[in-house]
């Protein structure tokens, strides 16, 4: 599910939905290794991602959370 997820995030086609999609992944348990590199290009590369207020300081700090956890 976490990879359904992660996808989702990464092909938000509007504002509410990187909302909505980030939200999501704060709440995910299991978390992979690539996941954060993932959401972090998202980010860089979608514009309804970082255009949406608040998402892009979320991601950055979700990648940092799980760089400190043992992933998995």
């Amino acid at each position: 599910m976490s990879e359904v997820l992660v996808h989702s995030f990464e092909k938000s086609g509007s504002f509410l939905e990187a909302k909505a999609r980030i939200g999501y992944l704060e709440e995910l348990e299991t978390w992979e290794p690539s996941f954060a590199k993932r959401i972090l290009l998202a980010e860089e590369s979608n514009g309804q991602i970082n255009g949406s207020w608040g998402v892009s300081k979320r991601v950055e700090d979700l990648a940092k959370k799980w760089s400190t956890k043992n992933v998995k």
